[in-house]
């Protein structure tokens, strides 16, 4: 839940600081063609408030949709349980985000919020045919910048 001190963070600092996949949200929402939107997909849809979304800048319309209290990735991500089989696991998470999807056709890409659901965020991509951003291509992005490839001059 660092995002809400994004911009505290980066003021105190002396080198760039990024605290959540949510800081690719804004971006993504410019990159999108007209009348697409994004979505976030995280744990907990009532523990990202709107606080939370202004902290980075996200439109407070942006469709965000939670696991469900009763699924296994919540419950075994609460209880510690690393026994429930990945398999499981994901077709939760590709079944909210299908009907996520289904219900909203302006959806045109997923930010995943929650790290726990990167794993899933090839085989999102796979079967919804939308774009998928995580913790992981934020990384990738940061580092990157930080880092920029360097081309051979002759």
């Amino acid at each position: 839940m660092l995002r809400i001190y994004q911009q505290e963070l980066a003021a105190h600092c002396s080198v760039p600081v990024a605290t959540s996949a949510l800081l690719q949200v804004p971006m993504v929402a410019r990159m999108l063609p007209k009348g697409k939107r994004p979505a976030i997909l995280t744990f907990s849809a009532e523990s990202l408030t709107v606080h939370h979304l202004a902290a980075v800048g996200i439109d407070p319309q942006t469709p965000v949709v939670g696991m469900p209290v009763s699924s296994e990735f919540q419950r075994s991500i609460r209880e510690g349980d690393t026994s429930v089989p990945f398999a499981v696991l994901k077709n939760e998470v590709l079944g909210v985000a299908r009907q996520m999807v289904e219900n909203d056709p302006s959806i045109g890409a997923i930010v995943c919020e929650c790290t726990n659901i990167t794993p899933y965020s090839h085989d999102l991509k796979r079967e919804l045919g939308v774009p998928v951003f995580d913790m992981v291509t934020l990384v990738h992005w940061f580092h990157r910048a930080l880092r920029p490839e360097r081309f051979l001059q002759e």
